[in-house]
């Protein structure tokens, strides 16, 4: 009776963990990807314009955003990509933290294989 309970412990404990690093990969990810998120619109405004990109010239584009559209609008776009970016950065961490145990000891070689693993699962199962 206490071996089925260790058992049925430790399975609880292994999808728990599964269940956390999904969870984890997802918030992670959509903080990331909100705090560079003015970074992206601006780039996509140079994007689609005729205006060549100069690195002095961005504390005015976000100058111009904030006066003609409010602050708010530094983040135009983001909830749809929070959307997309949950589950792929859930997933890519998941699968990523799940292979370093799989491939204990690790070695560059062994990460790489983690990692390209991670990502490319990630992506097939979010696009």
């Amino acid at each position: 009776m206490g071996m089925s309970t260790t058992t049925s412990s430790s399975v609880k404990v292994g999808s728990h963990s599964k269940v956390n690093s999904l969870i984890s990969g997802g918030l992670a990810g959509m903080l990331a990807k909100t705090i560079v998120a003015p970074l992206d619109r601006i780039k996509i405004i140079y994007q689609v314009t005729n205006t060549r990109f100069k690195l002095r010239g961005v504390p005015e584009t976000v100058t111009r955003i904030i006066k003609t559209e409010g602050v708010s609008a530094l983040w135009k776009g983001n909830s749809v990509m929070m959307v997309r970016v949950f589950p792929y950065a859930g997933i890519q961490f998941m699968v990523f933290d799940s292979l370093k145990t799989y491939f204990s000891p690790l070695t560059p070689q062994k990460t790489l294989v983690a990692g390209s693993t991670a990502g490319a699962v990630s992506t097939i199962a979010t696009y």
